[in-house]
């Protein structure tokens, strides 16, 4: 068989296979779709599980956060699982911050809250503007900026544990609250 005829065969094959190679072709496209979507969703994390990750994130923080309290406060961390910080108190109440890979560290475009005044007493959190929240052991900018729209949107507190609804307030940041709040 020569060189010619070889070529003529083959072309004739694939004039009688072509149908067959189309279906073959579409097919492998078609699953290639299908396997790139499925990944998509598979791969792709849904909305709760973002949510309990920053959920997560947020947790770590506030235990960093913590840490750096006591540090401050002269409270040296022992130990630290999941159940909770287990602390002990230096003997010099002198810490090394610098040395402490969980202590915060300051970026340069950030500054010390120097404006905001220290709590003395209590507050009536229906009243206190976001400066005055702000102030407050555990609460932030957004936190105050929280409270004062949760007043606007679902009226005054009626409780002083109510102030748990707000997001982003749970216990720990209560029981550094509960005793400088108050409603009326």
């Amino acid at each position: 068989m020569d060189r010619k005829s070889q070529v003529t065969n083959a072309g004739e094959w694939i004039e009688e296979k072509k149908v067959v190679i189309g279906l073959v072709l579409f097919l492998f496209v078609l699953a290639s779709g299908g396997y790139l979507i499925w990944r998509e969703s598979y791969w792709k994390p849904s909305t709760t599980r973002r949510i309990e990750d920053l959920e997560s994130k947020v947790k770590l923080l506030e235990e960093q956060s913590q840490i750096s309290e006591n540090k401050k406060e002269g409270v040296e961390i022992v130990a630290s699982d999941s159940a909770g910080i287990v602390a002990g108190t230096t003997s010099d109440n002198q810490t090394s911050e610098a040395n402490d890979p969980l202590a915060p560290q300051k970026l340069p475009d950030q500054t010390e809250k120097k404006d905001s005044p220290a709590v003395s007493g209590t507050i009536n959190i229906n009243t206190a503007s976001a400066s005055q929240l702000d102030a407050l052991p555990g609460i932030g900018p957004v936190l105050s900026q929280r409270i004062i729209d949760y007043r606007s949107t679902s009226g005054l507190f009626q409780s002083r544990e109510q102030i748990k609804n707000v997001k982003g307030i749970g216990e720990s940041v209560y029981s550094k609250i509960q005793d400088k709040i108050f409603v009326e």
